[in-house]
């Protein structure tokens, strides 16, 4: 599913980390990209629909993420010494809708050589029940667009304290078997329905940040 700029960034990063070896991290953006999955068609809801989260604007610091290639059980990364990796969320004009932002920084490196990458997308939160969504979206003509069918979509859950910000993935197994039931063509109704009807263990943590003071 999906093509365009998401997709077309995520191979680019991906072949960038595999020559920058399996100690450094995936770009932010990969993470939230790949984590939840091939892209989607919709977002969980239309910007206008959006829910009021103030508490999640800011600069948040990533202090580990998880890997579940072995299936057995998941592996804990922190950033090295020499790495800073920072998602920042702002305002957008819309009401309830964000501007996301990452940087990534690694040790200094010669000028014209640096391979930090900075990129930014819209977000907005949906809410069902007790539980929030993130749906990290594409736009059109520089604003968030949300109403028809765009296969540029990234959905991801998180939790929101004072200072601590974790976001969940679906896991690879969900992604598959929701991808396979739904196919290549499918309205709205039936993707939120098949990411909200999910398994015990099919959101996975994936990264987690402390708030920048």
């Amino acid at each position: 599913m999906g093509g365009g700029w998401p997709n077309q960034f995520l191979e680019e990063s991906l072949n960038f980390y595999m020559r920058r070896r399996i100690r450094h991290f995936l770009s932010l953006l990969v993470i939230l990209v790949a984590c939840a999955g091939c892209e989607w068609d919709y977002s969980l809801s239309r910007p206008e629909d959006a829910v009021a989260e103030a508490k999640i604007v800011g600069p948040w610091k990533v202090v580990a993420n998880y890997d579940y290639g072995d299936p057995s059980a998941a592996t804990k990364t922190t950033p090295a010494a020499d790495e800073l990796l920072i998602l920042k969320i702002m305002n957008a004009p819309e009401d309830n809708v964000f501007i996301i932002g990452f940087t990534e920084f690694h040790k200094p490196q010669l000028p014209g050589e640096s391979t930090n990458k900075r990129r930014t997308q819209y977000a907005w939160v949906t809410k069902i029940g007790d539980t929030r969504y993130l749906n990290v979206g594409s736009s059109e003509l520089g604003k968030p667009a949300g109403g028809e069918k765009n296969r540029g979509f990234s959905v991801v859950k998180y939790k929101l304290s004072e200072n601590k910000l974790v976001i969940y993935g679906l896991s690879r197994n969900a992604r598959s078997r929701i991808s396979s039931f739904l196919g290549d063509f499918y309205e709205r109704d039936a993707q939120r329905q098949q990411l909200m009807a999910g398994k015990q263990g099919d959101w996975q943590v994936a990264l987690e940040f402390t708030r920048m003071q």
